[in-house]
């Protein structure tokens, strides 16, 4: 069977559980279900994308992200819906911002969405899908379509929270939503 692999940019989503921690079917909303294993796969992947190589080198040193668990409920929420508005993956989240303040927290957030097809998505998949962007950004213009690597590698991001979710009713049904905090991507800034 071929896996297709599909990653968009920016909002916040939720997504239900299905009571083990691994990815769930869509449905309600709540609490985010992932376990342990993969919040710390989701931060590894994040920090070990964020300490480079990357071109330029970040001076100093861009700051380790941590997970915030009201991001992820945020993102879990809204993933569970399985709002698509055609069929293939799941759309952005354009209320991400006042889903997070919902839940208590605060400052803009941004996203970014990753969709498989054939196999179950994974964290680390999701981010080295979003940092295979870094080809595509030219950093002395601050210019190209990379929003997905320029929001991983972005200086003030420090906080996470991320979820997964099979929409069985979609095309790209295995679905990974990162929520980002403070997000990035501000026009006319570079990421760091």
């Amino acid at each position: 069977m071929r896996m297709v692999f599909v990653a968009l940019l920016a909002i916040s989503l939720g997504c239900s559980s299905n009571g083990d921690g691994g990815p769930s079917s869509g449905g309600g909303g709540g609490e985010n279900p992932l376990g342990q294993a993969q919040i710390d796969e989701f931060v590894s992947a994040h920090n070990q994308a964020r300490s480079g190589p990357l071109d330029p080198p970040p001076s100093p040193a861009l700051p380790k992200v941590s997970w915030d668990a009201a991001l992820a409920d945020s993102a879990y929420n809204y993933l569970a819906k399985c709002t698509s508005s055609d069929g293939r993956m799941v759309d952005h989240n354009a209320n991400r911002t006042s889903d997070y303040a919902a839940l208590g927290g605060s400052g803009y957030v941004g996203e970014n969405i990753y969709a498989a097809q054939g196999s179950a998505a994974t964290p680390t998949a999701a981010v080295n899908l979003w940092m295979s962007e870094a080809s595509d950004y030219d950093y002395a213009a601050n210019s190209g379509s990379a929003g997905h690597y320029t929001q991983i590698v972005w200086r003030d991001t420090v906080r996470i929270g991320c979820a997964i979710v099979t929409c069985s009713s979609l095309r790209y049904s295995s679905s990974i939503l990162c929520d980002y905090a403070p997000g990035g991507n501000v026009n006319g800034a570079r990421p760091y």
